[in-house]
């Protein structure tokens, strides 16, 4: 039965591989992703990426902006692509980058800061400058999103902090609460009703990116996303319309 079901759903992202270059440009759901040195693109609700490369090195967040892709890495630098792969510009974060998250205007960056479990969070322009909303302490290990107003950082026990961007805290979101068997969480993203977490067990063999709602934390739905465990999300409604035939720059990417 599980084989079936792969093989359905090679079938269909085959198909939707050879019809989208010739049909009319359309947003469709996308989850972006890395995993280390990779770069993973999904079309909801497909299981299997449909495109997939090598990236230089480690990265730890990921966020994309309708224009451009932003990836911060382990060197505390954030880069900027545009939809053909090309590099575009770059900046320094403050140290230890853990978590990164788009607010439609703003660039939110969490760093590791003090003792374990401990972050603090950054607002800054495009140009890597500070933006209006002061830096705060929080608490989150790997992971942050901006979502519907507020600023969430993510911590590895399966936790979602809630908090406004001026740093005042908000409420606590336990992820699965009725699962015991304490699953690892580390990297979060949202499509502005839901959240998508990457999530996993002892067996990194079972991870999988979930839909989580935000209110209650239950299992909303799920994309098995080949089994890895993700240090980076970001959601879309992208325009797929062809993949470039050449890496140009640090990332090969879709283009318009």
């Amino acid at each position: 039965m599980r084989s079936f079901i792969v093989i359905s759903a090679l079938i269909l992202i085959t198909a939707l591989l050879l019809t989208a270059v010739t049909a009319e440009a359309t947003g469709e759901p996308t989850i972006f992703a890395i995993k280390g040195s990779h770069f993973y693109v999904f079309r909801l609700p497909y299981p299997l990426p449909i495109d997939d490369f090598d990236l230089p090195w480690g990265y730890v967040g990921l966020a994309y902006d309708g224009d451009y892709w932003w990836i911060v890495d382990f060197y505390d630098t954030l880069y900027q692509f545009d939809y053909g792969g090309d590099f575009v510009s770059s900046f320094t974060t403050p140290p230890s980058p853990r978590g990164l998250g788009f607010d439609g205007e703003y660039l939110w960056i969490s760093c590791k800061e003090g003792e374990y479990g401990n972050v603090r969070v950054y607002q800054c322009e495009l140009d890597g400058t500070p933006g209006p909303m002061g830096d705060f302490p929080a608490v989150g290990h790997a992971g942050l999103t901006f979502f519907q107003g507020k600023v969430l950082t993510l911590t590895w026990d399966s936790y979602v902090n809630f908090y406004t961007p001026d740093g005042t805290f908000i409420r606590e979101l336990d992820v699965l609460p009725y699962d015991s068997s304490h699953p690892r969480t580390h990297a979060i993203t949202n499509d502005g009703t839901y959240l998508w977490i990457s999530i996993c067990w002892v067996n990194p063999t079972y991870a999988a990116i979930y839909k989580i709602d935000p209110e209650t934390g239950e299992l909303a739905g799920t994309l098995w996303g080949g089994g890895k465990l993700y240090c980076g999300l970001s959601y879309a409604e992208w325009t797929y319309t062809e993949v470039e035939a050449e890496s140009i720059g640090k990332i090969k990417a879709f283009f318009e």
